[in-house]
């Protein structure tokens, strides 16, 4: 509603509510997120995401998290109005120390009518970092050829848990890159534990 309209007559004062319904023209039209490497080590897709939804897939530390959009133009074809300089930005200030965020590599454009190709903007999973359900902010911004800024805005929820137990090799090296006949090296290896189970004994085998 944007207001009321009052009308006078002979008989009696009326008052009208006064509606006006705006049709967004940078849109989704489709949304899909993809967890790699989540909970349960697998690969999975969680299809036909909307504003304010939980994402079906659990991720876990070190999971590489996959937001897959495909946008429209909902200027009609006549009016060839493009949709230009289109960017995609994903934030979350609270998942790990330094949070998320991230932007697609390269703006793009969309003709009237038309949809984009499929987008896909990708982020990790810290290793250290809470069990917990975070917010997902998403902003996608474009420009008409008359200046006006088309925006979308909305948030989706992770969940970030932690297997029982999970140590992994961070990092491994040997000290001499080259090792001749009758001489020695020395691995150094760095483990760390990413699972929700302080490990008092843990045991490498080389």
């Amino acid at each position: 509603s944007i207001g009321d309209v009052g009308v006078e007559t002979d008989q009696d004062d009326f008052t009208f509510p006064l509606s006006m319904h705006v049709t967004e023209k940078l849109v989704i039209s489709d949304f899909e997120v993809i967890v790699d490497k989540n909970i349960d080590g697998e690969r999975k897709t969680d299809n036909d995401v909307k504003d304010g939804d939980k994402i079906n897939e659990i991720a876990r530390p070190g999971s590489k998290v996959e937001f897959e959009f495909k946008l429209r133009n909902q200027f009609d074809s006549g009016s060839d109005i493009e949709i230009k300089n289109i960017k995609i930005e994903i934030k979350s200030d609270d998942i790990g120390e330094d949070g998320i965020d991230v932007e697609l590599d390269d703006e793009f454009d969309i003709e009237a009518d038309e949809d984009s190709n499929r987008k896909t903007v990708e982020f990790f999973i810290p290793l250290i970092v809470e069990k917990e359900t975070y917010d997902v902010e998403i902003h996608i911004e474009g420009e008409d050829k008359n200046d006006k800024t088309h925006e979308i805005d909305m948030i989706v929820k992770l969940e970030v848990d932690k297997k029982t137990h999970d140590v992994i090799i961070h990092e491994a090296r040997l000290l001499s890159d080259t090792v001749e006949c009758e001489r020695k090296t020395s691995l150094i290896v760095e483990l760390m534990n990413i699972g929700d189970t302080n490990e008092d004994r843990v045991k490498l085998d080389v």
